[in-house]
């Protein structure tokens, strides 16, 4: 009897495995040139954070191709206290604008930073599901190119000091 219960237990932690594809207790990662971006599911969201030795803005962003043109770029600082996180969409490369401009909602949350002289450090959540052309989807599993940037200011009009690409999956 207790060989039963046992398969059936695992029979069902399988079955409810598949239909929750959003795993809460995997955090993935990646690190380059000096910035760390990393990543986690949990309902329906994803939670990210950007680490960078810049008391700056940090940036990630998101596109199907490697290039700038449509990335999905979220932007990050902490200035005067006061953590901002926007999101914007490449329009042209050094044409990227709000996504608020397209009539689109603001949809990230959570956010969290710090700021100190080795770095900066900032915490935030967006959906997993886009719901416009200006977002990508963050579904397990999907392929990226991520960029990954970082300015010496906190002004988002300036330009960063580092800017690389690499490919990821979700």
């Amino acid at each position: 009897m207790k060989v039963i219960i046992t398969t059936i237990g695992i029979l069902c932690g399988a079955v409810a495995m598949l239909f929750n594809p959003t795993p809460s207790n995997q955090t993935n990662s990646i690190r380059k040139n000096g910035m760390e971006v990393t990543w986690a599911y949990e309902n329906n969201r994803v939670q990210f954070e950007m680490k960078a030795p810049t008391t700056g803005w940090i940036a990630i962003g998101f596109n199907e191709a490697d290039q700038l043109k449509n990335t999905y770029l979220i932007m990050g600082r902490v200035a005067n206290n006061l953590v901002t996180v926007k999101e914007h969409f490449v329009v042209e490369p050094g044409d990227y604008r709000s996504i608020g401009t397209f009539g689109a909602p603001v949809l990230v949350d959570a956010i969290e930073g710090t700021e100190n002289k080795e770095g900066t450090v900032i915490k935030f959540s967006l959906p997993m599901e886009a719901i416009d052309a200006y977002r990508k989807s963050l579904e397990p599993g999907t392929h990226y190119t991520l960029l990954m940037a970082f300015s010496l200011e906190d002004d988002f009009q300036h330009h960063s000091v580092m800017r690389t690409q690499t490919t990821i999956q979700l």
